[in-house]
């Protein structure tokens, strides 16, 4: 099937070159770029009791010269995925406790630290974007789990409303992956009234049902949700 990936880069690269390990026909438009805060308090990291990441975006705006001056050896760093996971570890961070899917997938192991170890929650420090849904910071609060966020880096749409146009026109796409909230938005709002029309004809493959939400009531009929919050299981549900 021909799939559009709308994710910024590098993560529109890994995700193309999985889909073409199963038969899938890529077509790669990035409409955001991320953008990296480039002050950053780095003595907050020294006072930090631990690390917490939804997004590889956070660890690729760090610095790994100045990640190299902290001793991150016993401080628990919390990732999302496979994929942050693995970067975490590649630039230092060594206690690493890896959640599958969303950031809600990260409450559990977050709160047994707090409770079991005694982790201190005010000093975890959440890598993590400008503009946000707050979901885990808020989850947390009400397990009176008050988190310190680090702003990071910020996603900022970069791309050319003809071109997108164009290839919703031409490229004969069957199937929109999407993985956050913004990304459905962004999409649905570029899309001029000449394209539009090609909605209907599209599936829309989502990272999870909060996602899903964001999706117009009129394509509700078009959605597939991925049955783990996974890029592995988002695939494996194309077609379906």
């Amino acid at each position: 099937m021909r799939v559009l990936v709308i994710r910024p880069e590098p993560a529109a690269s890994l995700t193309a070159d999985a889909l073409r390990k199963v038969g899938h026909e890529p077509i790669i438009f990035a409409m955001s770029v991320c953008v990296c805060q480039t002050q950053i308090d780095w003595s907050e990291f020294d006072k930090a009791s631990g690390f917490i990441f939804t997004s590889a975006n956070a660890l690729r705006c760090l610095n790994k010269a100045k990640l190299n001056e902290q001793d991150l050896s016993n401080k628990p760093t919390f990732c999302v995925g496979e994929q942050t996971a693995i970067l975490a570890k590649e630039l230092g961070f060594d206690k690493i406790v890896q959640g599958i899917g969303g950031g809600k997938a990260l409450i559990e192991p977050i709160l047994k630290s707090i409770h079991v170890h005694n982790l201190d929650a005010g000093s975890l420090l959440y890598l993590t974007v400008k503009d946000r849904t707050p979901d885990l910071e808020n989850l947390l609060a009400q397990s009176k789990a008050l988190i310190t966020p680090m702003i990071t880096y910020k996603m900022v749409s970069d791309y050319s409303e003809d071109e997108f146009n164009q290839i919703l026109r031409n490229e004969n796409i069957e199937v929109v992956l999407f993985y956050a909230k913004s990304a459905v938005r962004r999409f649905f709002a570029s899309a001029g009234k000449s394209a539009s029309n090609l909605f209907t004809t599209m599936r829309y493959g989502c990272l999870s049902k909060e996602i899903a939400k964001e999706i117009p009531d009129q394509y509700s009929k078009q959605i597939d949700i991925a049955a783990k919050p996974t890029q592995n299981h988002l695939i494996a549900n194309i077609g379906n």
